[in-house]
C-alpha cells in the first residue's frame, strides 16, 4: 500500500511557506504602526538641554515639574513672554494654529468643504481685520509682550526636532505666529461670552409666528419692564423673518454661545487666617487638551501664577504675588440686531433716519478650500457692523431681497484694549490699580473678582457697555428709526462694582448683577440663580474658612432647581403608579447630583421631559426649515408652573391639559426610561473632545477623554449637558482657590494635561484628579524643584 505524500515535503511545506506569507502580511501594518508610533513620539518636546532663542537677552532656566508645569524663572518680563511662548509652542501647538485659523476664517484651506461654514461666518464678522487694528492702538508695553510672545513661538517653530504633532499628518504645516495671531483669541471670547444677539433672533421669529409678546418675555426670563417694540405688531416680524431665519441657518456650531462660571471672594473676616480666599472656577466648552494652561513666571519684575490660555502671552486667571482675580461671564447686553432696509431703487445704499441714505461696504474674501475649488465670498456692511443674513442658508428660497439684519456689537468696535486690560491686572497692587486696568476692557464684558495681600476684596463689571438712544435692546431694531442707535458707551463710574462689602463677600455665579431700575441697562435677562443663591447660602453663614473649604464648596453637587422643583409638588400625588414612584424617590433624595445614584438621572429625566411636554408644541414652528432648537432656562419651568400658565396645555390635543397633568406624565415617562439599577454617573460623562477630530468615530475615541462625572446644568459643580444626551460638554476646565495669607498655599488644577501631544505622558495627567476636586500648589525654588526631580530646560540668546 502507498501513502499520499503527507510528510515533511509536498503540502506541508506549502502549508508552512503560506504561513509565513500570513504572517509577514501581518506583520507589515504592525511595522509602520510601530514606525509611526516611533516617528511621532521624535515630537514630544525636549525638556532638557539648552536652546537659543531669537530675542532674548539674558538666560531663561524653564523647570517642568512632575505634572509637566513650566516654572518659568527669567530676568525680565520680555524674557519670560518668549519662554512662555516657546513652552505654548512645544505643548499646545496645534490648538494655537487651530484657534487662529478658526478666527480667521481660514478653516477650510485644512479640512475642504466642512470648513465653509466656519470660514463664511468668520470672514463675514472680519475678526482678523480687526485684531490688525488693535495692535496699533495698544499701549506700547502691550505690543512689546506681544512680539516678544511670538519671538518666543516661531523660535519653537524654526528650530524645533523631530515630527510636528499628530494632527499635522492631516493638517498642512503651521504658519509663523504674529502678534495679531494672540489678539485672536480675545475676538473669539468676545464672540462666544455674548449670546444675547442670538436671542434677539429667535425673539423675533416667536412674534413672525404670532406669539404674543409677554409670552416670549416670560419664556426668555425679562427682568423689567415692557418691551418697547411690544406694540409693533406682527406685520413687522414677518416681514423681516425669512432674513432672521436666513441668518440663523447659516451659523456655525461655534457661534452658539455657552457662558458660565463662578468665583467667589472671602473676607479675613471671615477666615482662619484674617486674610482673604478667593476661589475661581471659569466654566467653558470642555476640550482635548483643555483650553487652560497652568504657567508659573518668576522674573525680575515679579511673580505671575495660574492659568494661561496657549497663544496669548498673559496671565488670564490667577495671582501676581500681591494680588488674585478670577472672573465670570456678566450676561450683559452689549450686542443689537440692526434690521436694514435698502433705500428703493438701490442695492448699495440703507435707509437712515436722518432720510440721507448710508453706503454699504463692500468687499469680495477668498476662501481657499482644500481638495476644492476656492470660494469667492462677498462680505457687506452697514455702519451698525456686518451683514449676517448674507450667510448661505441651509435652507434654500429664504430671505427677502430689501430686508437685511446687522450685527451691532461691542467685540466688533475698533479700539478694543482687553489686552491692556489683562496686561495691567498682571501688575495690580490694590483695587485702584486694579479697577483701572480692567476699566479699560472692550469685550466681552467680565466680572472681574478680585483679593489682596493686604486684605481688600471686590467686584468691578467691566467692559464696553452700550448707550441706547430709545431702544432697550430686547427686540431687533429698524436701522431706519433713530430708536436703534447707540449714543456711545457707559463711564467707568456707572460699571457695577463693589469694595469691601459689610457682608463679608463677593460672589457671581452669572446671577443677577444689579436691579432693573440702574441707572445703566446692563442686562434684562440673566442667567438662573441657583448657583448664585448656592453660594450665598454656603457663604452668609462661612466662619474660619480655609482653602479646602472653598475647594469644596467648588465640588458642591447640591441642586437648588432640583430642591425648587420637587418642593412645588409638596402634598400633591400624581394618579398614575408610575409617577407616584418616581416622585417618591425623588422626595426622599438628598438632591445631590452624585454619579453613583439612580435619583440624578431620574430626576434629568424628569425636567427634559417636562420641558418638552410643556413647550414642544409651542416651540415646534422654531425648528422648522432649517431652524435650529432653542429652550428655556429651567427657572422657566417654576416660573410656567407656580403660575399654572395657559402653555402647560398641550395644543395639539383635544383636551386641556393642566400643569399637574404635564406633571404627572413627565414623571411616569422618566420612571419607565430610567432602569432600576442605571445611575447618573452611566448617563453622564464629562466628555473632552478633541476640537478637529471630536466628531470622526475612531479619532474622536483615539484623541478624546471622557470620565463619569458628578453635577449638572444647576450645581456649583458645573458639569452641563444639552439636548437629547446627559454627558455633560461644559464645565470647569481650570480650578483655582487662592490664600492671600500665604499665595504658596494655593492650589490649582486643570481639566485635562499640559500636553496637547496624545502621545505625551502629560497629555491627561489632571483628568482623575480634577474629577476628584483635587488642587496642586504651584511654587518652589530652582533648587528645590530641581531635588524633586524637575526636569530643566535653559534658553539662552542667540
Amino acid at each position: 500500500m502507498t501513502r499520499i505524500g503527507y510528510g515533511r515535503t509536498g503540502p506541508r511545506i506549502r502549508g508552512r511557506r503560506w504561513g509565513r506569507l500570513l504572517i509577514g502580511v501581518l506583520l507589515v501594518p504592525v511595522l509602520a504602526l510601530a514606525a509611526l508610533w516611533f516617528y511621532l513620539r521624535t515630537g514630544l518636546p525636549e525638556i532638557t538641554g539648552r536652546v537659543a532663542v531669537a530675542g532674548l537677552q539674558h538666560e531663561v532656566g524653564i523647570y517642568r515639574d512632575s505634572d509637566g508645569v513650566p516654572h518659568i524663572f527669567a530676568r525680565t518680563a520680555a524674557d519670560g513672554y518668549r519662554a512662555l511662548g516657546y513652552v505654548h509652542a512645544q505643548d499646545r501647538l496645534f490648538q494655537m494654529d487651530l484657534m487662529r485659523r478658526v478666527a480667521s476664517g481660514r478653516l477650510a484651506e485644512a479640512i475642504g468643504s466642512m470648513g465653509l461654514e466656519n470660514d463664511r461666518f468668520m470672514r463675514t464678522l472680519g475678526l482678523r481685520a480687526l485684531a490688525a487694528r488693535d495692535f496699533v492702538d495698544l499701549s506700547a508695553e502691550t505690543r512689546a509682550a506681544l512680539i516678544a510672545y511670538a519671538e518666543g513661538v516661531n523660535s519653537y517653530l524654526y528650530q524645533r526636532k523631530g515630527a510636528l504633532p499628530p494632527e499635522y499628518l492631516v493638517f498642512p504645516a503651521p504658519e509663523s505666529w504674529t502678534p495679531t495671531d494672540s489678539l485672536l483669541w480675545g475676538k473669539l471670547m468676545g464672540m462666544a461670552l455674548s449670546g444675547n444677539w442670538r436671542d434677539e433672533a429667535v425673539r423675533a421669529r416667536m412674534r413672525a409666528q404670532g406669539m404674543p409678546q409677554a409670552t416670549v418675555d416670560l419664556l426668555f426670563g425679562r427682568v423689567g419692564g415692557q418691551s418697547q417694540r411690544s406694540d409693533a405688531g406682527d406685520d413687522l416680524w414677518r416681514q423681516v423673518d425669512p432674513a432672521m431665519r436666513k441668518m440663523l441657518a447659516g451659523l456655525p456650531p461655534l457661534a452658539e454661545p455657552r457662558t458660565a462660571s463662578n468665583a467667589w471672594a472671602v473676607a479675613g473676616s471671615r477666615t482662619d487666617s484674617g486674610k482673604p480666599l478667593l476661589a475661581s472656577d471659569p466654566h467653558l466648552s470642555l476640550t482635548a487638551p483643555s483650553l487652560w494652561y497652568l504657567a508659573r513666571i518668576v522674573t525680575g519684575d515679579g511673580t505671575l501664577v495660574g492659568a494661561t490660555a496657549p497663544g496669548v502671552p498673559f496671565l488670564v486667571l490667577g495671582h501676581n504675588g500681591r494680588l488674585a482675580w478670577g472672573l465670570t461671564t456678566t450676561g450683559a447686553d452689549t450686542q443689537d440686531l440692526v434690521l436694514e432696509r435698502l433705500t428703493e431703487g438701490s442695492t448699495t445704499t440703507v435707509d437712515r433716519p436722518q432720510g440721507d441714505p448710508d453706503p454699504i461696504e463692500t468687499h469680495t474674501e477668498t476662501i481657499r478650500v482644500r481638495w476644492s475649488a476656492d470660494e469667492i465670498v462677498t462680505v457687506r456692511r452697514t455702519a451698525n457692523g456686518p451683514i449676517l443674513s448674507d450667510l448661505p442658508a441651509l435652507t434654500p428660497g429664504l430671505g427677502d431681497a430689501r430686508t437685511l439684519v446687522a450685527l451691532h456689537a461691542t467685540f466688533l468696535q475698533p479700539g478694543d484694549r482687553s489686552a491692556d486690560a489683562l496686561l495691567g491686572i498682571s501688575t495690580a497692587s490694590d483695587w485702584g490699580s486694579f479697577t483701572a486696568a480692567a476699566s479699560v476692557m472692550g469685550a466681552p464684558m467680565q466680572n472681574f473678582i478680585m483679593a489682596t495681600d493686604q486684605g481688600s476684596i471686590g467686584m468691578i463689571s467691566a467692559a464696553r457697555i452700550p448707550l441706547r438712544r430709545q431702544s432697550d435692546g430686547w427686540m431687533p431694531m429698524p436701522g431706519w428709526e433713530r430708536s436703534s442707535e447707540w449714543a456711545g458707551f457707559a463711564p467707568v463710574a456707572l460699571l457695577p462694582q463693589t469694595r469691601d462689602p459689610a457682608q463679608g463677600y463677593v460672589a457671581n455665579a452669572n446671577n443677577a448683577l444689579v436691579s432693573p431700575d440702574y441707572p445703566v441697562m446692563i442686562a434684562q435677562n440673566w442667567d438662573d440663580s441657583f448657583r448664585g443663591d448656592r453660594l450665598a447660602e454656603q457663604l452668609d453663614q462661612a466662619h474660619g474658612r480655609r482653602r479646602d473649604d472653598e475647594a469644596a464648596l467648588q465640588m458642591d453637587t447640591t441642586s437648588l432647581f432640583a430642591r425648587r422643583l420637587i418642593g412645588l409638588m409638596e402634598g400633591w400625588e400624581p394618579p398614575d403608579p408610575a409617577a407616584a414612584k418616581a416622585l417618591k424617590n425623588l422626595r426622599a433624595w438628598d438632591k445631590q447630583m452624585r454619579q453613583a445614584a439612580r435619583e440624578p438621572l431620574l430626576f434629568a429625566e424628569f425636567s427634559k421631559k417636562l420641558m418638552e411636554n410643556l413647550l414642544a408644541d409651542d416651540l415646534a414652528a422654531l425648528v422648522q426649515d432649517g431652524g435650529r432648537p432653542w429652550r428655556p432656562r429651567s427657572s422657566v419651568l417654576l416660573t410656567l408652573l407656580r403660575t399654572e400658565s395657559p402653555l402647560c396645555d398641550t395644543s395639539t390635543t383635544p383636551t386641556v391639559e393642566t400643569c399637574r397633568d404635564q406633571l404627572s406624565r413627565s414623571l411616569a415617562e422618566a420612571e419607565r426610561a430610567v432602569g432600576a439599577s442605571a445611575t447618573w454617573g452611566e448617563a453622564h460623562r464629562a466628555r473632552h473632545d478633541h476640537p478637529a477630530f471630536g466628531r470622526i468615530p475612531v479619532l474622536g475615541r483615539l484623541f478624546g477623554l471622557s470620565v463619569p462625572a458628578d453635577g449638572g446644568n444647576d450645581t456649583l459643580q458645573r458639569m452641563a449637558y444639552r439636548g437629547d444626551s446627559f454627558d455633560a460638554g461644559h464645565g470647569a476646565g481650570y480650578r483655582a482657590v487662592y490664600d492671600l495669607a500665604d499665595l504658596d498655599r494655593s492650589g490649582f488644577i486643570i481639566s485635562t494635561g499640559q500636553s496637547g501631544h496624545r502621545l505625551s505622558p502629560f497629555y491627561d495627567t489632571f483628568l482623575t484628579r480634577a474629577q476628584n476636586g483635587e488642587l496642586r500648589p504651584l511654587t518652589g525654588t530652582p533648587s528645590t524643584l530641581a531635588r524633586s526631580g524637575a526636569t530643566l530646560l535653559t534658553l539662552t540668546p542667540p
